[in-house]
């Protein structure tokens, strides 16, 4: 009789299983044009979910960041894909995240956010992630496959024993800061690029790095003067429109003036 009654509590299970198309990882692109035009993708695609559907994804990194390629009967071009939202999480009118957890730190370590990785002052409550963490993020990606990816041969080479501290729990943060407002570290951080990845340093990496680096020196200028500062955005210097502006590329299919506030 017992054994009968424990039947009828277990209920039909359906099993689900998600089925996709086959996207391949940022090392794979073929070339450094097709990397290109992936992770723009992939940018364009973080700002209209932030900005249209009123979600932050938090968790930018290497791979989540992907590559949708066409049947070769097909003439359209590769696309970038932006993977995994489970560490997502939505926006209110006011800008403010709604999730429960919006101020529990999510990421993967290497692409964190310096903000996000600070020491939190004992009792503290941890920073709230914001539109310009996840851009940093991209940025750190782009350094990443600089130092990394060799495209065309499809191979992502082991990671240098400088970039493993930027993979340390308690040393991360530490570097990123040091790499943001020191020349010199920058430089050599820089030199561990592949030769082949010459010029995505040139038009990419160099310009962002300017423009964090100076957003981060007017932040700690306003802070020395006592002057209001908008940290949300560094003042308005870390803004999707200038990190396009920064690699000299102009957003699609927007109107002239809908993306400025970001």
């Amino acid at each position: 009789m017992q054994e009968l009654e424990k039947l009828e509590k277990i209920k039909d299970r359906d099993l689900h299983a998600v089925v996709s198309e086959r996207y391949f990882k940022l090392w794979e692109a073929e070339s450094i044009e097709e990397f290109k035009r992936a992770f723009l993708d992939c940018l364009e695609c973080h700002y209209h979910a932030y900005h249209t559907g009123r979600v932050l994804h938090r968790d930018i990194s290497e791979n989540n960041l992907m590559i949708w390629r066409p049947i070769k009967e097909r003439s359209t071009e590769s696309l970038g894909i932006l993977n995994d939202f489970d560490m997502a999480a939505e926006v209110g009118d006011d800008g403010e995240l709604l999730a429960n957890s919006a101020r529990r730190r999510t990421g993967t370590l290497p692409f964190i956010a310096r903000d996000l990785l600070a020491p939190i002052p004992k009792g503290g409550p941890s920073p709230k992630h914001l539109y310009r963490h996840d851009l940093e993020s991209f940025f750190y990606v782009l350094i990443w496959a600089a130092a990394h990816y060799e495209f065309g041969t499809k191979t992502r080479h082991p990671t240098s024993e400088v970039l493993k501290k930027w993979d340390e729990e308690d040393r991360s943060h530490v570097f990123k800061c040091v790499f943001m407002t020191n020349i010199a570290y920058y430089r050599d951080l820089r030199s561990l690029a592949r030769p082949e990845n010459h010029d995505l340093c040139l038009e990419w990496i160099e310009p962002l790095h300017k423009l964090f680096f100076r957003a981060q020196l007017d932040m700690m200028t306003h802070d020395l003067h006592g002057k209001p500062f908008d940290y949300d955005t560094y003042n308005g210097k870390i803004t999707f429109a200038n990190f396009m502006a920064a690699i000299g590329e102009t957003p699609r299919g927007f109107e002239p003036d809908s993306y400025q506030f970001l």
